[in-house]
């Protein structure tokens, strides 16, 4: 078994001193391969010697998170992609870009609302454009509450030739629909596993398995009903949520959406 986690933060300090231990403990489980999830160009060269001590399992992607992007100013930003277009053939994708109107990560000292969206804006424009045009590398998509604008913006720039995903999907099938009509594909993870979400449940329902990835988002979002840091080898919990779902067993839901993921990222 090979089964892949297709987004996951092992270079995040919330596993410090743990990760020979959770990737044995995810190869145990049949999880034996980790795509990582970009931050800013801190965690790039985190996830990069990472991947030295882990060469086959360790699979890079650098974006600037739009939460990061709100913290700097347009130069800093600019800086941020200029090391990215030095080191983008490193990854395998691009990410984790695109758009975050959460309050929270709205509220910086110092800057209007509007001033955030604006980085945020310029950080994702820039970036799907080198993805599109230069990189030629698959988008990992960071989306919440602002679908509309995202999708304004993918239509507007396009999609890179290579594809992408919409990483941690948890709305409906009409919305799923609108990406993957934009040439996307949708990664789903721990949020399938609490019952009240019923819209993502109909979502799985009726998507087809071909355009469908599974993460762990790990170390956050923890699966129903724990506490603490999520793990890689939770994906199993996330695949047997859809098998019940579509009536299938969960190791044919881990082998297609792993080879999903292979396939998209090129490993």
């Amino acid at each position: 078994m090979n089964w892949m986690d297709s987004h996951t933060h092992l270079a995040s300090q919330k596993y410090k001193d743990q990760i020979d231990f959770i990737i044995n403990d995810s190869n145990n489980s049949g999880v034996s391969t980790f795509v990582q999830g970009g931050l800013d160009s801190n965690d790039w060269s985190q996830q990069v010697l990472l991947k030295k001590l882990y060469p086959d399992k360790i699979h890079c992607v650098f974006g600037l998170h739009p939460y990061c992007a709100s913290k700097l100013n347009i130069e800093q930003i600019d800086i941020e992609i200029d090391i990215l277009s030095r080191q983008y053939q490193q990854a395998v994708g691009i990410g984790e870009l695109g758009l975050d109107y959460r309050n929270h990560i709205l509220e910086v000292e110092d800057f209007s609302v509007e001033d955030v969206k604006e980085r945020q804006l310029y950080a994702f424009h820039n970036q799907l454009e080198l993805a599109k045009d230069i990189f030629r590398k698959p988008i990992v998509l960071h989306v919440v509450r602002a679908h509309s604008e995202a999708q304004l913006m993918l239509q507007q720039i396009g999609v890179p030739s290579r594809g992408g995903v919409v990483h941690s999907f948890s709305k409906s099938w009409a919305l799923a629909q609108k990406y993957l009509n934009l040439g996307l594909k949708i990664s789903v993870g721990s949020a399938l596993t609490f019952p009240r979400n019923k819209d993502l449940q109909d979502c799985i329902k009726n998507i087809n398995l071909k355009d469908l990835i599974l993460e762990t988002d790990s170390p956050d979002q923890p699966i129903f009903e724990t506490t603490g840091l999520n793990y890689p080898k939770n994906l199993i919990i996330i695949a047997q949520s859809v098998a019940q779902i579509k009536n299938i067993h969960y190791k044919s839901v881990l082998d297609t959406c792993s080879e999903n993921a292979k396939q998209l990222f090129n490993i």
